[in-house]
């Protein structure tokens, strides 16, 4: 709730209040639910939830909240976020498109180019608990949904897979992100340890003071309200670090 502007999309009605005392903004969609399922190649299960959130990007689109941002970012609810720590490290990224050469291209982050950041080095992929898109990725995002699902074959794939899918298919640039967010569901080596998150995570518990801007994924009060501690208590040392 330290972002801009956060919406909650839920699918019916429902009343928020953060710890502070304020009413957070719930918006009901109602529709067609997720369901889970196995995917193509693959036994495991996933959530296909596509048209879920393609009703929460269709309001987005249509209301032009995210033309007044910079960055829009989709966060899981069984992940833990500190966007006040996201957004300084976009900032250390941030030069206009303009002033950094080609070959630079890859370090520095333009808001106003389409580009999408990719979180988990094992796929090289978006995972679907921290998206971030930049105002120009949004915009192309938003107004090509239709576009991508008349075109792709998304039926069989979680939000996720679609959201990768889409932006690659019309011509959004991909950025790397791998030290935003800590997933147990991603495999590649956490710490230089050899050790994946879930590794760690099943090794030591909720394991998140590294400077992190989210960590997934926490299921229970507990373990989330552990994890946001920790991360609170070091961000002192990144700060200094800075």
């Amino acid at each position: 709730f330290g972002c801009k502007r956060p919406i909650v999309f839920a699918d019916d009605d429902l009343y928020l209040s953060t710890p502070s005392g304020a009413v957070s903004e719930v918006v009901p969609l109602p529709g067609q639910p997720a369901w889970h399922g196995p995917v193509p190649g693959s036994t495991a299960l996933v959530w296909h939830n596509t048209n879920v959130f393609a009703r929460a990007w269709r309001w987005i689109h249509q209301s032009g909240t995210h033309l007044a941002h910079d960055w829009t970012v989709k966060v899981d609810p069984d992940t833990v976020f500190l966007p006040g720590r996201l957004q300084r490290q976009l900032l250390d990224r941030y030069k206009p498109s303009g002033v950094f050469q080609s070959y630079d291209t890859w370090k520095y982050l333009d808001p106003k180019v389409p580009v999408y950041l990719v979180n988990c080095k094992q796929w090289y992929s978006l995972q679907g608990p921290l998206e971030i898109f930049s105002q120009g990725a949004a915009e192309k995002f938003f107004a090509g949904i239709e576009a991508c699902k008349s075109s792709l074959e998304w039926q069989g794939w979680g939000e996720d897979w679609f959201v990768e899918h889409c932006m690659d298919f019309l011509g959004v640039q991909k950025r790397e992100g791998f030290g935003l967010l800590a997933d147990m569901y991603c495999t590649s080596d956490y710490d230089g340890s050899g050790k994946s998150y879930m590794q760690a995570y099943l090794e030591n518990g909720p394991t998140c003071a590294d400077g992190r801007a989210a960590y997934h994924a926490y299921k229970t009060v507990q373990n989330l309200t552990m994890c946001l501690d920790q991360a609170l208590d070091s961000s002192h040392i990144f700060r200094a670090q800075q």
